[in-house]
C-alpha cells in the first residue's frame, strides 16, 4: 500500500457567513463515482466548507480501470443541512427542474490561485442545467432530487502527477431583502424616524398598515440589504420633537432569515424582512 495523496480539494465560500465559509454542506458520491470510490478505496473528507478526495498512489490504476478512460470523472451531489439555505442564497438553488452543475473542465483561473468553477464572480443562472440533461444522466436520479441537492460537481482527474493537487473553489452570493419595521402600540402615534448610526442606509415611512386590528406605522429601507449570518447594522428609532430628536429605541432588531416575505416594490417582486416594534 502506498501513501495517500490528494486528488483534489474544493473550497466553498458564501457571503452570508461572517467568515465567508459555506457551512452545513455534505457531499455524496454520485452514480458510478460511488462504485469507483469503493473499489479504489478513495477517502472522502467533508471539510468545514468543502471537500477533499484522497487516493492511495498504488491504486490509481484500479481507479482508471473503473472508467476505461485516461481522464477519470468523479461526480458528487452536495446538499445543505440548513433549512434556510434557500432563503439566504442568491443562486437559484430551489429550482425543481434545474440544478447548479459545475465541472472542473470548465474551471477558470481564480484570484486565489484555485480553479473557479463558475465563469461569473459567483454561482448563478448561467450554471443551471435541466435535470434531464445528458450531462446529469447516471449522476442524478429521482431519489437524489428528492433530497433537494444544492448543486452537483464533477472533477476530472488526468494522468498527471497526483502530487500536483487540483484546488477548486465555488462562491455563493447572499440574497438581499428590504428591511421593513412595523411600529405598533403607543409608539405609532408619535413623530418617529429610523436613523442609521453608520450613515449607510436610509429609511422612509411607507404609510400605515393594520396590525392586530390597530394601525401601525411602516418604515422600509431605501434599498435591499444583503442577508448576513450576523448583521452589524446599527439602526435607532428616534422621535422628532420641538426641541430636537430623542432616542426611543437605542438598537433596533436586525433582520432574520426566519421572517422573509415577498412584496411588490417599484413594480417588481422583492424580498422583505419584517420586524415588529411595539
Amino acid at each position: 500500500m502506498g501513501s495517500y495523496v490528494p486528488l483534489f480539494r474544493l473550497a466553498v465560500a458564501h457571503d452570508f457567513f461572517a467568515d465567508g465559509i459555506c457551512r452545513h454542506l455534505g457531499f455524496v458520491a454520485a452514480g458510478q463515482t460511488a462504485r469507483a470510490v469503493r473499489n479504489a478505496q478513495l477517502v472522502i473528507r467533508n471539510t468545514d466548507g468543502g471537500l477533499g478526495i484522497f487516493c492511495d498512489e498504488d491504486r490509481l490504476a484500479d481507479l482508471r480501470s473503473e472508467t476505461g478512460a485516461q481522464a477519470i470523472a468523479l461526480s458528487f451531489i452536495a446538499c445543505s443541512s440548513d433549512p434556510h439555505f434557500v432563503q439566504y442564497t442568491a443562486a437559484p438553488v430551489a429550482d425543481a427542474q434545474r440544478l447548479l452543475v459545475f465541472d472542473s473542465r470548465r474551471a477558470v483561473p481564480g484570484e486565489d490561485g484555485r480553479g473557479r468553477l463558475h465563469a461569473a464572480e459567483c454561482a448563478g443562472e448561467s450554471d443551471l442545467q435541466d435535470v434531464a440533461s445528458p450531462e446529469l444522466a447516471g449522476i442524478v436520479d429521482r431519489a437524489a432530487l428528492l433530497a433537494r441537492p444544492a448543486f452537483v460537481v464533477t472533477f476530472a482527474v488526468g494522468d498527471g502527477d497526483l502530487r500536483d493537487v487540483a484546488d477548486y473553489s465555488l462562491r455563493f452570493a447572499a440574497r438581499s431583502s428590504y428591511w421593513k419595521y412595523y411600529i405598533d402600540g403607543d409608539l405609532s402615534s408619535r413623530e418617529l424616524a429610523i436613523v442609521d448610526l453608520d450613515g449607510r442606509e436610509d429609511f422612509t415611512q411607507a404609510g400605515t398598515e393594520r396590525l392586530r386590528g390597530r394601525p401601525s406605522h411602516v418604515f422600509r429601507s431605501g434599498k435591499a440589504i444583503p442577508m448576513q449570518e450576523r448583521h452589524t447594522q446599527r439602526f435607532q428609532l428616534k422621535e422628532r420633537g420641538t426641541f430636537g430628536e430623542k432616542v426611543v429605541v437605542k438598537r433596533l432588531p436586525n433582520a432574520s432569515v426566519n421572517r422573509i416575505g415577498m412584496e411588490t416594490i417599484d413594480g417588481k417582486a422583492a424580498l422583505v424582512s419584517e420586524m415588529y416594534i411595539g
